[in-house]
């Protein structure tokens, strides 16, 4: 009996202790997507080449990525669509595998606003999610036809890719962009009164029954 009483008080101070999904922000490129650019935008359709703009990234834990907001520049060609794609692994490095891709049109653009610097940050819905493993290399690619320019940042590890031959360069420099969605968590929630008075109680129970087992015959 007294086991079992303890068993109860255990599971009862472990309440709301679980692995859950929390909302939040799972990789952001640079601390502020609204500062000025450092280096020359990248631009997806240069000398009337296609170019896809890879930028890498990981997760600190399993995550469901939701949405993306991105900086794009306004001197190029925007509003334009703008195709993002997801993949598992990273250009020349990995055997990349694509497991998201869209195509997004003006009006399906959420939350754009100019910044200061010829620069807007665009956010896209990613419909029922991306699912992101902990561990893993992920690439996000922008892809338009029209000459999108996206503005460069220093630091990072960028690869523009010829979308007809796969060739391409690597700069040490990263996109303005942000990944948002839900990321797992461990919770430990703070149990209520009413769970404190049922642990005092059952702790007062426990107590006696093991004075009863301790009373001479």
């Amino acid at each position: 009996m007294v086991r079992s009483i303890l068993a109860g008080l255990f599971a009862s101070s472990l309440l709301g202790a679980a692995s859950a999904a929390q909302a939040t922000t799972i990789f952001q490129s640079i601390a502020d997507l609204t500062s000025e650019p450092e280096v020359n935008g990248f631009c997806s359709d240069c000398y009337g080449q296609g170019y896809r703009v890879f930028q890498p990234f990981s997760t600190p834990a399993d995550a469901v990525a939701k949405g993306v907001t991105f900086a794009v520049t306004t001197d190029f060609a925007y509003p334009t669509d703008i195709t993002v794609e997801i993949y598992e692994g990273y250009p020349t490095i990995d055997s990349l595998v694509q497991i998201f891709s869209h195509t997004y049109a003006p009006a399906d653009f959420t939350g754009a606003f100019d910044t200061a610097f010829d620069t807007t940050l665009v956010s896209v819905d990613l419909g029922s999610g991306v699912a992101l493993s902990y561990g893993k290399t992920y690439s996000i690619a922008f892809l338009n036809p029209d000459g999108l320019g996206l503005p460069g940042y220093v630091g990072g590890a960028l690869f523009q890719q010829n979308s007809s031959d796969g060739s391409g360069n690597f700069y040490p420099d990263t996109l303005g962009l942000r990944l948002d969605g839900d990321m797992e968590a461990s919770v430990v929630s703070v149990p209520e009164p009413q769970a404190w008075l049922l642990m005092i109680a059952g702790f007062g129970l426990a107590g006696a029954a093991l004075r009863r087992r301790r009373a001479p015959a």
